[in-house]
């Protein structure tokens, strides 16, 4: 329920806690022989399941972030110590 308030707050919609409910607990299966019926457990499960899959991609897309600004500065320092090794060999 948590993941499904904060993709609406991302998307700039409203979401009041009766729609996230009715959205939870809406069955999205029909019944058949070969269908059966999501019990609540199993919804309950699968919202967590989005809430942590939301978290790794954002633990994943800050470690790029601190990544990519170690990368740059490892080259600024290679850069000077290029430079400093050419003034010396002058």
């Amino acid at each position: 329920m948590i993941a499904i308030h904060t993709q609406a707050k991302e998307d700039g919609k409203s979401l009041s806690g009766r729609e996230i409910v009715e959205m939870v607990l809406k069955k999205k299966v029909k019944y058949g022989p070969k269908e059966t019926v999501r019990s609540t457990r199993e919804i309950q499960l699968e919202a967590e399941l989005q809430e942590e899959r939301a978290e790794s991609e954002r633990r994943t897309k800050e470690f790029e972030a601190k990544i990519q600004s170690q990368e740059e500065k490892i080259q600024i320092q290679d850069e000077k110590i290029q430079l400093q090794e050419e003034k010396l060999q002058m």
